[in-house]
């Protein structure tokens, strides 16, 4: 088995690497950012969008796409990338993140993760291999194992039993995978867990670190815990997973957080946030976050942002925008929704450009600057660095 990721550059004052991953003849560059394409499409937005915007990964959810349009639909279509014509590189989610959701989750075992259908009420038991063969079906370049997912308040016995879960469900997974993929055609991420607990941290990543998996995941932060609670948490699993391995942090999309992980050493990143704040007419740009729906831009003939390529910058203003939003207009919706996405490919560009120029720690504190607290008067202007 060929190591699928190459370090590239490391930043001589902190962890931040840039690199690249490579699978199934597709690449991504590193650090990079997936857009949430959960049933094999974003909300308002999909493949021929992404295509166009430079994304280089999204990650959909095989729990979901499992349930509907089901594993035997994805054989006859010859795999997700043929159904639905996505040219870069594409993640499975196991569904695990779906513990957290009401309508799907009923129970936890030593063996299982039970599920049931929020739209027929019928019940699945979903176990490590099972999980694995749901992700083979699709056809996805890179196939995230059956991890225990415990909300940021869990007590510690509570994420005792979850790191024990999942590292037990992580053997079996790679087991699994390896006796139907033995050359890792599918690459295959392990999670590690640990609530907010630093010795459970470190533990669960050693145990998974230890096994045959293509890269590291960073699972159970962005769960609604604090900022400081995040960085010590990913802080404390980065310093044990390998640096050959790419590590990737689960469910984190904002930008401020991202540097700051980035700056931590980690590799990719994917959340539903860029597009979800998009859709309310929250604005990422180079100079901090755009609030579209203050009066100020109701007559603005302003873009969102000069210097922005997409097809919102490039053909409408904030005073469009803005109308289009307040009555709840699909197109803009997808219009907003193109925007985020487009700043999130060229925020990463950004990174990785800054970390190979040694001007990492310049554009770090440029984007902690105007993403720290409420920053809603953006200006149009862009960020000059390269």
């Amino acid at each position: 088995m060929k190591n699928c990721f190459k370090l590239k550059k490391k930043d001589k004052h902190s962890k931040a690497r840039t690199g690249v991953f490579r699978v199934k003849n597709r690449v991504a560059k590193t650090p990079f950012f997936m857009p949430v394409a959960t049933k094999a499409v974003g909300k308002f937005i999909g493949s021929a969008d992404y295509n166009k915007l430079g994304v280089q990964a999204i990650i959909s959810n095989s729990l979901i796409l499992y349930l509907n349009p089901g594993t035997d639909f994805f054989k006859k279509q010859k795999g997700i990338h043929n159904f639905m014509k996505f040219k870069g590189i594409i993640f499975t989610d196991s569904g695990g993140f779906q513990m957290l959701r009401n309508g799907f989750f009923i129970k936890r075992s030593k063996r299982a993760v039970h599920f049931k259908d929020p739209n027929t009420n019928q019940k699945h038991v979903m176990i490590p291999q099972k999980v694995i063969d749901i992700e083979l079906a699709i056809g996805s370049d890179v196939a995230m194992v059956l991890d225990d997912l415990v909300p940021h308040n869990a007590t510690i016995s509570e994420a005792e039993n979850a790191v024990e879960n999942t590292n037990n469900w992580a053997k079996l997974a790679i087991d699994h995978h390896e006796s139907k993929d033995p050359v890792h055609t599918q690459k295959v991420f392990g999670i590690c867990q640990g609530g907010f607990f630093e010795e459970l941290r470190k533990d669960s990543a050693k145990q998974i670190s230890e096994l045959n998996f293509d890269g590291i995941a960073i699972g159970g932060v962005a769960v609604g815990e604090s900022r400081d609670q995040l960085l010590k948490a990913v802080k404390d699993a980065t310093a044990i997973i390998p640096e050959e391995k790419i590590k990737y942090v689960m469910g984190v999309g904002n930008p401020l957080d991202i540097v700051n992980l980035v700056d931590l050493g980690c590799d990719c990143f994917d959340s539903i946030y860029p597009t979800q704040n998009a859709r309310h007419g929250t604005f990422f740009t180079f100079q901090g976050r755009l609030d579209i729906m203050k009066a100020k831009h109701k007559f603005s003939d302003e873009p969102i942002e000069a210097n922005c390529d997409c097809e919102l910058c490039k053909n409408f203003s904030r005073a469009y925008i803005r109308y289009l939003l307040k009555n709840k207009d699909p197109e803009g919706k997808r219009l907003a929704s193109v925007h985020n996405i487009r700043f999130m490919m060229l925020f990463m560009k950004k990174i990785r450009n800054s970390i190979a120029k040694g001007k990492w720690p310049e554009f770090r504190d440029h984007i902690r600057l105007v993403y720290t607290g409420s920053n809603n008067n953006a200006g149009s202007s862009a960020c000059t660095l390269k």
